[in-house]
């Protein structure tokens, strides 16, 4: 849920409306990872890495300013194909034939917030998030033996805002209801322009087009200029994210999150090894965050704990076919020191089904640790 508060009461760490609330800037990293199954072939694809690096800056409990910066999409991949015997038309002989892909880069994300209250009880933040990077995708086709490559290189940039809402003005008996809200767009649709290279015979087994003794074919005197070709494809998303944290007893929530994310870009375009993209996600939450005490006189009351159930739906673009995703999720967290030091793990497990295999098991984990310090007080002279 990364509307609804899980850091501290009130307070979520990606959700810089309730930044405010906290008694301290905090700088905060997080590194995880996530490991895929596809139990009935016993395939098996994971990798971890660093998911972000944050700085928050309450201010007068009124305001608060963040920055942040993080992977937006990760491309690394390799695919290798299986061999296959193809006649070669002429002299009655079989080829083998073998094709794989892979790449490497992807794409980053910059991100400034600032938040500000409204009235009393509403309050609002901005983000926008600077989308650049880059990536190399590379083709090869092998033909008894010898390796046929090609070289492209993506080039990605975008702008995307993100508005945030808050309000305190619900209320049901004795229960204290936080109302959430945010609507994402893009100022610039996150482009991608490719750089095309000469297709080249791999003589000398290298991987790259070089002169060495055994010369790659074309010789590097009569390669043509790379093929560049601006905007293959665009993605302008527009999201909308709605959630309710009702507080039921003292330090016990309630937490129910749901959004809906779709792309209005160029649809007929993809960059996808698979030919295919993401055109809609809707997704929807329950769950319970059980907060540590703001001054524990014990070390139980240190500790904070959530934990809950999500489904996500996708959809795809050229297959027209439904992905179900459903899960739970649990994680705990533990402050230290003088000011609220904290450190945080997450887990989640879910099953995903509806593409080309069923039964494809995800398990995600992540550890973070936030750094609090005291800004801006007014010291008093000496």
């Amino acid at each position: 849920m990364s509307l609804l508060p899980s850091f501290q009461e009130g307070v979520s760490i990606s959700n810089p409306v309730t930044w405010s609330q906290l008694h301290y800037t905090y700088l905060t990293g997080t590194y995880g990872g996530q490991q895929s199954e596809i139990q009935s072939g016993s395939i098996k694809n994971g990798r971890t890495y660093l998911q972000q690096i944050q700085l928050i800056i309450p201010i007068k409990k009124k305001y608060a300013f963040g920055l942040s910066i993080a992977p937006n999409t990760n491309r690394l991949y390799s695919i290798i194909g299986v061999e296959n015997l193809v006649d070669d038309g002429i002299y009655g002989d079989s080829l083998t034939v073998r094709k794989s892909v892979s790449g490497y880069g992807g794409i980053a994300s910059l991100k400034p917030s600032v938040a500000f209250p409204l009235t009393s009880l509403e309050s609002m933040a901005i983000t926008i998030n600077y989308l650049f990077g880059s990536s190399r995708g590379i083709t090869s086709i092998s033909i008894d033996g010898t390796d046929y490559i090609q070289k492209e290189q993506d080039i990605y940039s975008g702008t995307i805002m993100k508005l945030f809402f808050h309000s305190k003005r619900l209320n049901y008996k004795d229960y204290g209801i936080g109302f959430y809200l945010s609507l994402e767009r893009a100022l610039k649709p996150l482009s991608v322009n490719r750089v095309s290279h000469q297709p080249f015979e791999d003589n000398n087994e290298s991987g790259n087009h070089d002169g060495s003794y055994y010369s790659d074919f074309p010789d590097l005197s009569l390669i043509p200029d790379a093929i560049q070709s601006n905007s293959i494809g665009e993605i302008d998303p527009f999201e909308i994210q709605v959630g309710l944290d009702v507080n039921i007893r003292p330090r016990l929530h309630i937490l129910s999150e749901g959004s809906h994310w779709y792309d209005r870009g160029d649809n007929g375009h993809t960059v996808s090894v698979l030919n295919d993209k993401i055109v809609s996600l809707d997704q929807i939450s329950f769950g319970l965050a059980l907060f540590s005490r703001r001054l524990p006189s014990q070390i139980l009351n240190q500790f904070h704990y959530r934990g809950g159930f999500f489904a996500k739906q996708y959809t795809l673009y050229h297959k027209r076919k439904k992905i179900d995703e459903k899960g739970f999720s649990f994680g705990f967290g533990v402050k230290f020191g003088v000011v609220d030091n904290q450190i945080d793990f997450g887990f989640s497990i879910s099953q995903r089904d509806g593409l080309d295999v069923n039964g494809e098991l995800i398990q995600q984990f992540s550890v973070g640790i936030s750094l609090g310090d005291i800004w801006f007080i007014k010291r008093r002279a000496r």
